[in-house]
């Protein structure tokens, strides 16, 4: 139900830090380990891209490290034993798909079952320019290639025939823990990736965007699914509903206020709008307000969690463990 976003840049992406995160948020019950995807990363990014910790922490800070994806899940697997491990989200177009099903299974299968495959069109044009991919046909790209890793990890032995990529008579192995295959969470909230989450996915994970994501976003974008699913024969009632933003918790609503406020007024512009968008003040406001979320039937929670330092993260995901959990029987 909760699942802690781990950085892949910023001030606390050191392997260090990761492995305490991992290790931590499995004691703690958390039920997955969440990180980005970008090939391509500028230091400026960091201070409005925001993963873990609070804007104050990026002031200084001059590096455009970015830790690949599926390496830094794979060493956080080794590292576990329980927690699933989640992409969010994967650029899956600017890859070549035979080598992500390759590694995506090799992971499932190495990690007893663990992953969680998030997946997006992209978002940053540099990107596909440095890939030499096209960025307007992104989308379909990543429908065709959605088709090959799924046929990759069903079946012993297919072919497919395409107009992005083509093979014949390919045997891919291993096959994932899981079957039919990991679970795939589709990011994106367009209509696009409505209709895409309809046709392949387990799940959709539209991300916070500029305005946030309330109950009732949720609710219209259901609907919309329901239709395209019906096309694919499938039913919306089986794809899983993530929210994803930014959560801060402390033992006086005044205290979670203020340790987030710079954070929160960068990214939404207003301490007002952020409040709207995210989770902000004690434990009971923290239940009063994911009970509103469970009521539209989105279960599952993305937290990118708000603190001035790496101690007092730590003090966060304890006091969500021990104080919010147990409301949800976590």
């Amino acid at each position: 139900m909760f699942s802690l976003r781990i950085p892949a840049s910023g001030p606390f992406a050191t392997p260090e830090h990761l492995k305490t995160l991992a290790k931590e948020a499995e004691a703690l019950r958390f039920d997955s380990v969440m990180t980005h995807d970008h090939l391509v990363w500028k230091t400026e990014w960091v201070k409005h891209h925001f993963q873990i910790g609070a804007t104050e922490l990026t002031s200084d800070w001059r590096s455009p490290t970015m830790f690949e994806n599926l390496v830094t899940l794979s060493y956080l697997a080794g590292l576990t034993s329980t927690i699933r491990l989640g992409n969010c989200i994967f650029v899956l177009p600017l890859r070549h798909p035979i080598v992500a099903a390759k590694q995506i299974a090799s992971m499932d299968a190495l990690s007893g079952g663990r992953v969680i495959f998030g997946v997006s069109a992209g978002a940053i044009e540099d990107e596909f320019d440095l890939m030499k991919v096209q960025y307007e046909k992104r989308g379909r790209r990543t429908d065709e290639y959605l088709q090959v890793l799924k046929q990759l990890w069903t079946m012993p032995k297919s072919s497919f025939e395409g107009k992005y990529f083509s093979y014949e008579g390919l045997e891919s192995y291993p096959k994932p823990v899981q079957k039919p295959h990991p679970p795939i969470w589709v990011g994106g909230r367009t209509k696009f990736s409505l209709k895409r989450t309809a046709r392949f996915g387990d799940g959709w994970m539209p991300g916070p965007g500029r305005e946030g994501s309330p109950p009732d976003f949720f609710v219209e974008s259901r609907e919309y699914m329901k239709k395209h699913a019906k096309r694919y024969g499938r039913n919306v009632d089986d794809i899983k509903l993530i929210w994803e933003g930014l959560l801060s918790i402390d033992n006086t609503k005044s205290k979670a206020i203020e340790k987030s406020r710079l954070t929160m007024e960068t990214k939404y512009g207003s301490m007002e709008k952020a409040y709207e968008a995210n989770f902000i003040g004690t434990p009971d406001d923290i239940i009063k307000k994911l009970q509103d979320y469970l009521d539209v039937d989105v279960d599952y929670f993305q937290i990118k969690l708000v603190d001035l330092s790496f101690e007092r993260l730590l003090k966060s995901m304890k006091l969500l463990s021990e104080e919010v959990f147990p409301s949800f029987n976590v």
